[in-house]
Order: C-alpha cells, then structure tokens, then sequence
C-alpha cells in the first residue's frame, strides 16, 4: 500500500488516479511555506492575536482559545483561521519581537540559541584541565580580572537560598576557609583544621544586618579610641560603654543624683531629701529616654518592695505625678481617689461587726453579710414576716444607694430588701405560717464608694 504522507512533515502526497490533486498539493505548499525560513513574531503568548494571513507564532505553554492544546507548537494565521505544525527536534526559529533565535528540544522546549562572536565552551582550561565539575580551571602564579573603564564585580550566583555560593580557600586541595552564602541568604565565615569539620567563626544576617560570632570575640589588650566612651557618663551616641558607665557593672554605690536632674538613661542613687522622692525616702532610680524629649524615670524605695513610675515629655520642665506599681506587697491595702484618679492600693478588704466589704480602686464596693434567723411569727394577711431584724447598717458607707438583694437558705421562706440609703437597708423574711428554727439569712449590696 503506497504511502500518503511524507515520513518527516507529514505532507499529504498525491495518489494516482486522486481527484483534486491540487488540494493534496496546495496542503503540502502552505506547511512548507508556513515553517521554511521560519521566523516567529513572538513565542510567548497564550491566546491568539489579531494577525495578518501568514503571521507565524511560536504557541505559549498556557495555550487556550483557538490555540489550546498546541503549547509549542507553531501557529499560522491562514484565511480561515489558524493551522498547526508541531515542531520537531533541531527545527531554528527566529522571534523577530526578541531578536534572537530558538532552537527546539523534545525535553526542553523552545531555548534561545547561543553562538555567534562570543566563545562558548562546555570546558575551559588555561594551563590545566577543566572537568565536568570544575568547568573553568586555570593554573597560574595569579588571575587577573579587571575593569574595562569603570568598576567591576565578581558574581558568584546560586539558584536558591539553601544552596551554597562561596568562595573556598584550600591547602593541597583541602579546604580550611571558606566564605559567602552557605546554604542561607547570612553571609558567613567558617574554618574548619580538616577540610571535614568546620566551625562558624563570623555569620552576618541578611535580613537586620547585624553580625554574629558564634565562638566568641577574643581581644588582646583594651579596645580604645573615638568609638569608646571617654568617661562613665559619656552621652555620645554609638560609643561603647566601660564598667560603671551609667552605674552598670559597678560593684558600689551607683552616682548619687537628684531626680529633678536625672536625665541621663542609667541606674543612679537618690537621697532622702530629694523634694521628688515619691516615698518620703531614698533609692535608686532607673532613668530610661524615648526621645530627647521624653524621658520616663522609675524609683526603688530603699529596702522596701515599692516602686513608683513617672514621666516627661519636655525634658523634665513638668512631670506627671508618681504612679506606684504593684506588687503582692501593695496590692492589698487601703484604697483611695483624688477627683475621681485612684491612689492608693487596689483593693481593699475589711470587716465590722455589721458585715464584709471589698473596695476596689475603680470605685467598686461590695458589702456582705450572713445572719442566723430564730422565727418567723408576725402575721400580716394570710402571711407571715420576721419583726425581730433591725436596718442592715453597711459595714462601710456608700457614695450613693446600692443595689441590695438579700436571700434565705430555707425554701419555704424568701426574702427581699426594703428601703435603702446609702449606709443602711431594711430586710424583711416572708413565709406562708409561722416557722420555727435557725434560718440562715445572706444580704449583699453592690455600689460605688466614690
């Protein structure tokens, strides 16, 4: 059976005795007219252009529309739409939209073609033999590599972060230092005695720019200069600090100072005469700035767990007042307010002979207390209500009348509050008939002291 096609291009051939011969032949002529001296507009688009009849286009890998299912392949715009060539292995184009030109390789694709004035290699070798792994080798007393008018970079490039682009000092081809990006975006040191164990002696992160040195700095004599403090309160910013400088380190009394004055970031002492002192008596201040301006100070009361808080925003022209901070020293204490602004401890606890209470320094009171009930006798309609309890005087005053709910642990009898003020309230015991024994009564009022 003769064939029908051509073994490379598929071009139809013409059958003996094959009516319209010229549909078979004109077919072959627009394949070979489409990829003979095949020149591309462009190679990188995924759906089809408006085009003129001929235009030819290597078809992106996101191929849809009329083109999908054609990555690859070569597009021609013919009169009735677009005609398909899948290339082979070798086929050269040229995008004329890029101005280079691509060779096509059945694993790689479409690959821009390199060549021409510039030398290329897949070895070089200057007085020595390159290999697969070292592809550029020169054996030589020096290399030289410099510029051509201006500056000039050596680039050493890899493809990832976690791969390694270094540069790697060895003795008889063992390496003791080395130094780049090793198997990070942190440039590093490392030096290793073997060439098999190595230890990081400098790594810098490429993200904050700050260096780390793992195994430690060793200095031999003292470390002088413009970049050392030239005393124990030098302020110039970026210089390094000695012992005692700014009472850090020192194994005596830090600088006694005023606090009006205490301006400089740093641990200080401060007597008890200081017009300042929050607490009536001497201590350390630890003074922190923000800014020139604002400056925050934050007091130790000598041999006493108390701490108080200040700060200013002018440099000390005006402070606000001392703040205390607590601690399970003075949390628990007596509370107190000046124009609505607490004072004194957080809470407050206290008992009387009429009840509990709990003050809280927001302003919270809480008053409680639990009784014993004998009887209820007083008949009133078809009930029955205790006579014998007197006002519940609250164990600490109210600002103003509290909310009171009083309760009775027996079922058969119920409670209930009656006229309120905001030092006392009524309580009145209901039952349905008289009612003998030892009832336990509980009454809690809610409000604010202040």
């Amino acid at each position: 059976m003769p064939d029908t096609v051509s073994a490379v291009l598929s071009l139809p051939f013409i059958q003996p005795n094959q009516a319209q011969k010229h549909v078979t032949h004109n077919t072959a002529l627009r394949v070979l007219d489409g990829i003979i001296q095949l020149a591309v507009i462009a190679r990188d688009l995924d759906s089809p252009p408006v085009a003129e009849v001929g235009a030819r286009y290597i078809v992106g890998a996101g191929a849809s529309g009329d083109w999908a299912g054609q990555a690859g392949a070569v597009a021609i715009r013919e009169e009735g739409g677009w005609s398909f060539v899948a290339p082979l292995p070798g086929w050269l184009a040229f995008v004329t939209s890029e101005g280079v030109a691509v060779v096509y390789d059945a694993m790689l694709g479409w690959d821009t073609l390199t060549g021409g004035p510039d030398l290329e290699a897949e070895t070089l070798g200057l007085n020595t033999s390159a290999d697969a792994t070292n592809r550029l080798a020169v054996a030589a007393g020096a290399t030289l590599l410099t510029h051509d008018g201006t500056g000039h970079q050596l680039k050493i490039n890899k493809a990832t972060d976690t791969d390694t682009a270094s540069l790697l000092f060895q003795s008889g081809f063992t390496g003791h230092a080395e130094m780049g990006l090793a198997g990070s975006a942190d440039f590093s040191v490392k030096v290793s005695a073997d060439g098999s164990t190595w230890a990081e002696a400098l790594r810098v992160d490429a993200a904050t720019a700050v260096p780390h040195m793992p195994q430690g700095l060793l200095v031999n004599g003292t470390i002088s200069g413009t970049a050392v403090q030239s005393g124990v309160h030098d302020t110039t910013a970026g210089r390094l600090m000695g012992t005692g400088a700014f009472g850090l380190g020192q194994s005596g009394p830090t600088s006694t100072v005023t606090l009006a004055t205490a301006m400089a970031s740093g641990f200080f002492n401060f007597p008890g005469t200081d017009p300042d002192s929050p607490g009536g008596t001497g201590g350390v201040v630890i003074v922190a700035r923000y800014s020139s301006q604002w400056i925050n100070q934050l007091v130790f009361a000598a041999n006493q767990t108390f701490m108080w808080l200040r700060w200013t925003k002018d440099s000390g022209v005006t402070w606000s007042e001392w703040s205390p901070i607590f601690t399970t020293a003075n949390l628990v204490g007596t509370v107190s307010e000046d124009a609505g602004t607490p004072t004194g401890a957080v809470i407050e606890r206290g008992s009387t002979a009429t009840g509990d209470y709990v003050r809280f320094a927001d302003g919270t009171q809480i008053c409680t207390r639990t009784e014993t009930l004998a009887v209820v006798t007083t008949p009133l309609g078809a009930l029955h209500r205790d006579a014998t309890l007197a006002d519940w005087s609250f164990p600490a005053a109210f600002a103003a009348p509290p909310v009171v709910a009083v309760s009775c642990t027996s079922p058969e009898l119920w409670a209930d509050a009656g006229a309120v003020t905001a030092t006392a309230a009524a309580r009145v015991v209901w039952a349905t008939q008289v009612t003998a024994g030892d009832h336990i009564l509980h009454a809690q009022a809610t409000g604010r002291w202040f």
